[in-house]
């Protein structure tokens, strides 16, 4: 009998926000090597907050971290 694969079909939300944020960096005449870098630098801290929401706080703890 054949082994079913385990495959996750979730689509993460913050992924989505990231494309459609580097999207419109993009359409206002941001250069690819910015986009990379803010992109960069905002997974980072997405991946800071873990499951909290982003707040000012948590930017504050972010930033003294």
């Amino acid at each position: 009998m054949r082994q079913k694969l385990d495959v996750s079909w979730d689509i993460q939300v913050s992924d989505n926000k990231l494309r459609r944020f580097k999207r419109y960096l993009k359409d206002n005449g941001f250069r690819q090597s910015t986009l990379d870098n803010y992109i960069f630098r905002i997974a980072k801290y997405f991946e800071f907050c873990g499951d909290a929401e982003p707040s000012p706080e948590m930017a504050q703890r972010y930033r003294d971290f």
